[in-house]
């Protein structure tokens, strides 16, 4: 056991190491904030309550008079974590806690193994580990889990991709393909899109090394072909919807092109990163959890050192221009090469540039890397003296001039409010830096003093500076990005307990103008939007990505929206028909229905139209057809008396996921099997 462990004492440490870290999560302390319970937690909860009441998520009824809840690529439908978490039950808070722990220790951990690909030293890998497990995105856009899961699964891609093209055993063949479809179903499309291109750019490059291009070439499109299999629900998913989706086209708005940019203010953060929490001009173009791009005072040190100092060779030049680029494209519209990029396919048609921060972070840790690796091989104090010396200049030097522009009460109440419990600092930019300051100061004194020791190793003292550096961060921001400080998670779990199981039936006769999904609801653990969803009640409310064209056309035209609200569920628009019993279901909704009229007479059911959408009086198959551009009408045969049903069905996805499931477990079986053989 003792051997075991010493082994793999590395990896434990960078997994302890996160944990305690990020403690109010891992510990189950405090509750997530922001779009993870507002966004997220929702769309999850729908696809598991669906789950385990036997049915398929297909359709919402609970937001914005329905839509196609699967077909929501940022809902994690088709993510095989959210799977797993969904033989444990359903989706509660606990689950959405679990899978962001999981996600931030990924992270780490495939950082950890690049780096050792890399590096080939598994110190390294724990330095970059903690660095990038920890880094200022994942604390700082900690709400954002769309953003969380592409940048902990890209480590992984690259490292199962560069362990492929050395050898080209089917193992790393098969990782590739799982870690490439698991970035792809988890996260925000716009990663997707940018993934595309960066296995593009790589697979041209090693295309152009290989000798035997042929072979390459046939290697290649069996990887492309299992991740396609592998994603073929995710796909199906989408193009149901792709006629109604109203983001298919690319975004016209400059002020939703230039959205959340990592500006020059923002660079801040790979020092004081406190600071861009600030509520200052400088920042006000960009939300508040999409600036911190911190990776620790010794990681940012090490890479400038390494910059400075090393000679370079070509792999250096390429990581070199390719963090140039990333932060070009972070800072949005804020340069004209952005202008240039939208005209790429796939570009335009999404917001925050900021989320290019991935790829800087990333970058700049491989560099520090080769700087790390430098200063562990001569195993000499000097080095990280002379970083530690260099940035604590540095600080020492922003602080005398933050010291410039306020005052001692300034500074009193902005360490108050850090070890309040307020949600975030109401202080300036300047007192925010001061303290900073002082934090990161301490650091730096005590690795002086952890250096003066002759007993302790250059890693040691590195180890426990980054830990020391990236926890008082971490806990700096934790109560302004990462959680509600204020929300316990014994009170979020109790309202997920008194959840009803069933459909809310009462609600089929109300008009839709009273079904704002808000009134009469209760609210728990900052959920403000989509309370309907949790509560199985319909709404023509809510707040969602994967909207009709045609909602956001009638939400556009007060009458337009109007017109429909005004009427329940099912109804009649000359009253001519006697409607009873209407009933909510499972991707279905039903109404017994008597026509009198000797002419067919219309019935409107008050959901968006959708071509999948089926209609039957009781054996007989009605044609769906769109109502006022919006909703879905039938024409009643004459004289009828009988049930009519409304049911959505996507066969062609159901079998995808059938398929896909099968491959995930298959190619699961090859692994672990080879693993352990």
């Amino acid at each position: 056991m003792s051997r075991f462990l010493a082994k793999r004492k590395h990896f434990l440490i960078l997994t302890l190491g996160i944990l305690l870290i990020i403690f109010p999560l891992s510990f189950f302390l405090n509750v997530p904030k922001w779009d993870n319970i507002d966004c997220f937690l929702p769309y999850r909860y729908f696809i598991s309550d669906y789950a385990w009441n036997g049915h398929w998520p297909w359709w919402n009824p609970f937001q914005n008079l329905g839509y196609p809840g699967y077909s929501d690529l940022q809902s994690g439908a088709w993510y095989p974590i959210v799977w797993i978490s969904l033989l444990l039950g359903k989706y509660t808070i606990t689950s959405l806690m679990i899978e962001l722990v999981f996600h931030f220790l990924l992270a780490g951990w495939g950082m950890f193994y690049l780096s050792r690909l890399f590096f080939n030293d598994s110190r390294i890998g724990l330095l970059l580990g903690l660095s990038y497990g920890l880094s200022g995105f994942m604390v700082g856009s900690t709400q954002l889990m769309i953003f969380l899961i592409p940048t902990a699964w890209l480590p992984w891609i690259l490292y199962f991709l560069f362990s492929w093209f050395k050898n080209f055993k089917n193992k790393y063949l098969i990782l590739s393909a799982l870690s490439i479809s698991m970035h792809i179903t988890g996260s925000s499309p716009a990663y997707t899109i940018v993934l595309i291109y960066i296995l593009l750019g790589i697979f041209i490059y090693q295309f152009l090394k290989q000798s035997q291009r042929k072979i390459f070439v046939l290697r290649s499109t069996w990887l492309l072909l299992l991740v396609a299999g592998l994603i073929l629900p995710y796909i199906t998913s989408f193009l149901d919807f792709a006629p109604y989706f109203n983001r298919l086209s690319p975004l016209q708005s400059d002020r939703l092109l230039g959205l959340n940019p990592w500006t020059l203010p923002s660079y801040i953060s790979f020092i004081l990163p406190y600071g861009v929490l600030a509520d200052s001009s400088l920042f006000s173009i960009t939300d508040l959890s999409c600036r911190n791009s911190y990776l620790g005072l010794l990681s940012i040190g090490v890479a400038i050192f390494f910059l400075l100092k090393m000679k370079f060779q070509k792999k250096h030049w390429i990581l070199i221009s390719l963090l140039v680029l990333s932060m070009v494209l972070a800072a949005g519209k804020e340069t004209l090469f952005y202008d240039w990029i939208l005209h790429l396919p796939g570009f335009g048609r999404f917001k925050h540039p900021s989320m290019y921060r991935t790829y800087i972070i990333l970058l700049l840790l491989l560099l520090a890397g080769f700087g790390y690796q430098e200063v562990l091989k001569k195993e000499q104090n000097y080095q990280v003296r002379n970083v530690l010396i260099g940035i604590g200049l540095l600080i020492l030097g922003i602080v005398i001039f933050s010291w410039q522009t306020t005052n001692g009460s300034n500074l009193i109440e902005a360490f108050g409010d850090l070890f309040s419990s307020k949600e975030r600092p109401k202080q300036t930019l300047a007192s925010l830096l001061i303290v900073n300051g002082v934090f990161s100061f301490m650091v730096i004194c005590i690795g002086f003093v952890l250096m003066s020791s002759k007993r302790i190793t250059v890693f040691t003292v590195l180890v426990v500076i980054t830990l020391l550096d990236l926890g008082i961060h971490a806990r700096m921001t934790s109560k302004t990005t990462m959680v509600y400080s204020g929300v316990s998670y014994g009170e979020s779990q109790n309202f997920f307990n008194e959840l009803p199981n069933e459909m809310n039936q009462s609600v089929a006769h109300e008009n839709f103008k009273k079904l704002d999904g808000k009134s009469g609801l209760k609210h728990c653990c900052g959920i403000w939007r989509n309370v309907s969803t949790f509560h199985k009640t319909l709404s023509y409310q809510g707040h969602n990505p994967t909207a009709f064209s045609r909602y956001d056309k009638a939400t556009n035209s007060d009458f337009s929206l109007q017109s429909h609200l005004e009427h329940p569920l099912f109804y009649s628009p000359n009253k001519e028909l006697v409607l009873n019993h209407p009933k909510i279901g499972y991707n279905k909704f039903e109404i017994f229905v008597k026509n009198p009229s000797e002419k067919s007479q219309v019935l409107i059911l008050n959901q968006n139209y959708h071509h999948l959408w089926e209609v039957r009086a009781k054996e007989v198959k009605l044609q769906p057809l769109v109502h006022q551009d919006l909703t879905i009408r039938v024409d009643v045969p004459s004289s009828f008396i009988g049930k009519i049903s409304f049911e959505y069905d996507s066969k062609k996805t159901k079998f995808a996921f059938i398929l896909s499931l099968a491959l995930y477990i298959g190619l699961a079986f090859i692994v672990i099997r080879n693993r352990f053989l």
